[in-house]
């Protein structure tokens, strides 16, 4: 099969929900058409994706998640559809669709840290240190844990 034949065959398929049958069909067709596009140099006009609702749609329609943190679930924008589960970034990147990242940053609020509050050390590292070395009873305490502790 050609990338053209196999972008074909998805394109068939557009907007309507796939059984559990298609996506498994739709999901093989992508990873042979990433193949011939990765390997065989072959491209096509417009590659097509299967989304996390199980539909088919054109890949630069499509978001694929960059950010581990972020729950998938959380992933909404109004142009854009999130690619399945089991299509890796990869691919997705390969076929034109978007990071989650470039469409979502535009949108997120900025935080403000006026209101933040420090934390940590409060006290002057060389006040905390002449503590700590008059806490020995000599010098040669402090000496001898020195080499004790060098190879920390």
């Amino acid at each position: 099969l050609s990338i053209v034949k196999c972008q074909s065959i998805l394109n068939q398929l557009c907007n309507i929900i796939l059984s559990v049958e298609q996506v498994n069909l739709a999901l093989s067709v992508i990873q042979y058409s990433h193949v011939l596009v990765t390997q065989h140099s072959q491209t096509a006009a417009d590659y097509y994706i299967l989304t996390q609702e199980s539909k088919i749609s054109p890949a630069r329609q499509c978001l694929f998640n960059d950010l581990a943190w972020l729950d998938r679930s959380r992933i909404r924008t109004s142009n854009h559809t999130l690619v399945h589960r089991n299509i890796s970034n990869q691919i997705a990147s390969d076929f034109g669709c978007h990071p989650a990242s470039t469409v979502l940053a535009p949108t997120a609020q900025s935080v403000s840290y006026s209101s933040a509050v420090g934390c940590g050390q409060s006290e002057d590292i060389i006040d905390r240190l002449k503590g700590v070395l008059k806490g020995y009873r000599m010098h040669m305490d402090v000496f001898n844990e020195l080499i004790q502790n060098s190879d920390d």
